[in-house]
């Protein structure tokens, strides 16, 4: 575990949150996160609790098939988020208001 003041140092270097669980009752990175305009990648139709707090326009889901290795399609999935810079930016705007 990181320290408050070591968190928010890391977070404000961070660029993309990347939460691969399939159930997660909470999801505190996603809103630790999106308190510093971090968007987050999670799997798609899957159960997050953090989803129903900062919904879908603050956050990127991807299909993350079940398993220890991920799919070149989310390979390529996180490389088309991360390669559009406006869609970034208005996504971490919208989850920092959000959370």
């Amino acid at each position: 575990f990181l320290s408050p003041k070591t968190l928010g140092a890391v977070l404000e270097r961070t660029v993309l949150n990347f939460h691969p669980c399939s159930y997660d009752a909470y999801g505190m990175t996603i809103i630790e996160a999106a308190a510093f305009g971090v968007p987050t990648v999670m799997a798609s139709g899957k159960a997050v609790g953090a989803v129903e707090i900062v919904g879908n326009g603050a956050c990127f889901q991807v299909d993350m098939p079940q398993g220890d290795k991920i799919s070149e399609h989310t390979v390529h999935q996180l490389e088309t988020i991360l390669s559009n810079e406006e869609v970034m930016q208005s996504t971490g705007t919208t989850a920092k208001q959000r959370a």
